[in-house]
């Protein structure tokens, strides 16, 4: 089963005069929410919602989020991107997507009401590029540990793969010749 993150604003924090919002976004922020997790649990996916302050901490908030699952698609409200002042902050969380689920889709939003059509971006993408999921949680300084879903995962496939991440890294992978 896909699993989907909508990361985005949490609507108490957020000042609705900003020109950037669209009209009536407050009123259209709550029930688009529960519109879309309804829509997400139709269309078979399972939903989380991280709601993050326009502040600095946004991406480490963003990123403990993401280490609580593996997420298939990551969908970025249109709250966090629009506002050419949160740019810095659009970043972070984008960063922070990178780092927490380096597998994951990233969709866009326009409206809350439209963030299960912007996760459908994922089922476009799982021909063209394999997720990956760090098979230990505990490895988050590298990625030595990764497993290809839906590939065999034989033994010589995973040496491959961490002989790939350390010549990446600028590491000599060990021997295991004898």
């Amino acid at each position: 089963m896909a699993r989907v993150l909508l990361v985005g604003y949490d609507p108490e924090a957020v000042d609705y005069s900003n020109p950037a919002y669209p009209p009536g976004m407050i009123a259209e922020v709550s029930a688009g929410i529960a519109l879309t997790l309804k829509q997400t649990t139709d269309r078979g996916w399972e939903s989380d919602v991280c709601h993050i302050r326009p502040d600095k901490a946004a991406g480490q908030t963003a990123e403990r989020h993401l280490a609580s699952a593996n997420y298939d698609c990551v969908v970025i409200g249109a709250g966090v991107r629009l506002p050419p002042q949160g740019l810095e902050i659009f970043e972070a969380v984008v960063n922070a997507i990178h780092r927490g689920a380096p597998g994951a889709i990233i969709a866009f939003n326009t409206r809350p009401e439209d963030s299960a059509d912007a996760a459908c971006a994922m089922d476009a993408h799982q021909i063209e590029r394999p997720r990956l999921r760090r098979t230990s949680p505990s490895c988050r300084s590298c990625y030595k540990r990764l497993e290809v879903i839906g590939q065999p995962t034989n033994q010589s496939s995973k040496e491959q793969l961490y002989r790939q991440q350390r010549m990446t890294q600028g590491q000599a992978a060990p021997s295991t010749s004898q």
